[in-house]
């Protein structure tokens, strides 16, 4: 059975691990990338949320506004 007709280069094949994502990818990639997929997984999480999730969230933000310096924020 064939794969299909492709147009274009051959896509790269990466390592099953994170570290052949990044390999050849610059810092400047990776932020073209999270503004291609950050918007859509966070409207996706919005709407998959339980009424928990929202919850903790909110509680989570709460935390974020009192902390006073990074150390407090981070425990």
């Amino acid at each position: 059975m064939g794969r299909g007709t492709y147009l274009g280069a051959r896509p790269l094949k990466f390592g099953p691990t994170l570290s052949g994502l990044r390999a050849g990818s610059s810092p400047a990639d990776i932020a073209e990338m999270r503004l291609l997929f950050e918007h859509a997984l966070a409207e996706l999480a919005a709407t998959k949320a339980s009424w928990d999730d929202l919850l903790e969230l909110e509680k989570c933000a709460r935390k974020n506004t009192a902390a006073k310096d990074d150390e407090e924020w981070q425990q």
